[in-house]
């Protein structure tokens, strides 16, 4: 599975701390694009047929998930996603040389 994802930077470094090694060899393998943004307002996921929007507290704890497959959200959803993954700053992780 291929996977593009927009974090807040502070979430990549808690992923990068616990789980270099895991992160580098899916980047390598071309099925994680990672990048970061420091100012999105909610989280969004966007899947085949389903699109996912997450409400954060102050800790950073997921308070609100809703998620719902109607054609017209996924179009709002795929227009945001883009407008933030294109201000985004992308990571180059450096290659772990163990590539298949």
């Amino acid at each position: 599975m291929e996977t593009d994802i927009v974090y807040l930077s502070a979430v990549v470094e808690e992923m990068l701390d616990s789980y270099p090694d895991a992160i580098a060899d899916a980047v390598e393998r071309g099925q994680l694009t990672l990048s970061t943004h420091d100012n999105l307002p909610f989280g969004l996921a966007i899947f085949d047929d389903r699109v996912g929007l997450g409400g954060y507290d102050e800790t950073g704890m997921l308070s609100a998930f809703v998620d719902t497959d109607a054609p017209k959200a996924r179009d709002w959803a795929n227009d945001l996603y883009r407008q933030y993954r294109d201000e985004a700053v992308r990571l180059d992780l450096p290659t772990t040389g163990h590539s298949e």
